[in-house]
């Protein structure tokens, strides 16, 4: 199969190709709502990447096969400055990856986009470790260049089968304790209540109040929350409103005494959910907000019958343990150019990366 190859850097040209792109996510094994169009159109008006767009397409005849969704940044490494080479992500993305067609051999593409000038060191982060897609990528690299693979993301996830009766029964004692505890709690307090939002009327009904919540929520104190940054809000805003099409957003809000206190935003694709922020009042965690919104998300889509995911993304924690088993773990994959400098500088990282790996297992 020859494929040709098409470099797009500019908003029009990335906008035209929205149908050809989502045809080839739904075609492949990573079909997550993270990687359609919608998603990366609406990171790139609302959130301002850093660089410029160098998203890298492949083409049998006219049916798109391949995508590299990249960027290229200007940033020092070792007080040098560079131009890197990333994915187009930040804080809110769940993981990255290509999005390559099963049917072609993706060895030309890695070679067209490594072989492509404009940049010093690839910084390839958030990988999925057991996709199909990193093995690939892995294995070109093999052959080909100078890299460093270092341990990325551990994501905590779970796929369910069983109903809610059943779930509930084989988990921890534990688990069945802070169950019974926050929602003894919430029975306590006058009235409560938590539903589900799946349409954008309704979100933009209560946006304001759910901005709100995130600024009274410990992630004011990093500056991490909605209402310190426009740039967030108009994210979720406006992808909401796309995704709302096609079902790929749940938010689920917790009502205390007329007040909201907590909420869950989740990108919903095929039979998963992926939680993508969690904001709650402080002054109401008493109440374990958080806890009674995963167990209720839990509790709907188990009666619901199917066989789905349940992806907490992020790091590790014991919070997110209580309610998951299973880890997913990422890599973080940094590629040499052809300078001499760039090969000398992940050599550099190479040796640094070894030497820490030789301290644990010394420990």
């Amino acid at each position: 199969m020859k494929l040709s190859y098409k470099q797009i850097t500019d908003f029009e040209d990335f906008f035209s190709i929205k149908d050809q792109w989502n045809d080839l996510v739904k075609s492949t094994q990573i079909d997550h709502a993270f990687l359609r169009h919608e998603w990366f159109e609406n990171w790139i008006k609302y959130l301002k990447p850093k660089g410029r767009l160098v998203i890298h397409t492949a083409w049998d005849i006219d049916k798109l096969v391949a995508i590299a969704p990249l960027q290229i940044v200007r940033e020092t490494r070792k007080k040098i400055p560079l131009r890197l080479l990333s994915f187009m992500s930040s804080s809110v993305t769940p993981r990255n990856s290509f999005i390559i067609d099963a049917s072609i051999d993706p060895r030309p593409f890695y070679e067209h986009i490594f072989s492509t000038p404009g940049w010093e060191i690839a910084e390839l982060k958030s990988i999925e470790a057991e996709s199909p897609t990193t093995k690939g990528l892995l294995n070109y690299l093999e052959d080909k260049k100078k890299f460093v693979i270092e341990d990325g993301l551990q994501s905590p996830y779970e796929i369910f089968e069983s109903d809610w009766d059943t779930h509930l029964k084989n988990r921890s004692k534990n688990y069945k304790n802070d169950f019974r505890k926050c929602f003894n709690r919430l029975k306590k307090t006058d009235n409560y209540k938590i539903f589900c939002i799946d349409t954008f009327d309704v979100f933009e009904q209560y946006y304001d109040s759910l901005i709100k919540v995130s600024g009274h929520s410990w992630k004011a104190k990093e500056g991490t929350d909605l209402k310190s940054s426009t740039q967030l809000q108009d994210f979720y805003k406006n992808f909401t409103q796309v995704a709302s099409k096609d079902g790929l957003f749940l938010v689920y809000v917790l009502i205390i005494n007329s007040d909201i206190v907590a909420f869950n935003y989740y990108l919903r694709h095929n039979n998963d959910l992926v939680a993508i922020r969690s904001d709650y009042n402080e002054e109401f965690s008493y109440f374990m907000p958080g806890t009674i919104l995963h167990l209720k998300c839990l509790q709907d889509n188990m009666d619901a019958g199917k066989r789905w995911e349940y992806d907490l993304t992020g790091n590790v924690s014991a919070y997110k343990l209580k309610f998951v088993k299973n880890i997913r773990k990422h890599l973080n994959i940094t590629v040499a150019g052809t300078h001499l400098l760039s090969k000398l500088l992940v050599s550099i990282k190479d040796r640094i990366a070894k030497r820490n790996i030789s301290k644990l297992a010394g420990k």
